[in-house]
């Protein structure tokens, strides 16, 4: 009878520690399944054909895709930090500010207390200028 009681008590541990680390993760899980039911409801509207991304404004672009889908959902999430800040999604930097790389590569730089959830965590510019010559 010891033994089953330890063994029961064992798996009560066990599940609390599911609940707690399922608790910590269901927000971030909510949004992310969020994100992709939503792509998946634009790629059955298509009914699976491809879309028109030649054009600037087209949201199948892959980038643009991306913060469509991002704009879709954010209303419903906030960061814990930040709660009565909506979340936002950086625009590109403007085209004469991108003097250094290509159109599209950078962002502009909004800070988490205005609702950005993002940080670089690496980046990788090619400049042509500083380009090795070719032998």
């Amino acid at each position: 009878m010891r033994k089953w009681i330890c063994m029961f008590m064992a798996a009560v541990m066990l599940a609390g520690f599911t609940v707690t680390a399922t608790a910590e993760e269901s927000a971030r899980d909510s949004m992310i399944n969020a994100i992709i039911s939503t792509a998946k409801d634009t790629f059955d509207q298509a009914n699976g054909k491809l879309q028109r991304a030649q054009y600037s404004g087209d949201i199948y672009i892959c980038k643009n895709y991306t913060v469509y889908l991002f704009r879709q959902i954010r209303d419903g999430y906030r960061m814990a930090e930040f709660p009565e800040v909506p979340l936002v999604i950086p625009d590109n930097l403007p085209k004469d500010e991108c003097k250094t790389c290509a159109y599209g590569v950078l962002w502009k730089e909004v800070p988490a207390s205005e609702g950005n959830p993002f940080e670089v965590a690496a980046q990788v510019i090619f400049q042509k200028a500083l380009r090795m010559e070719e032998e």
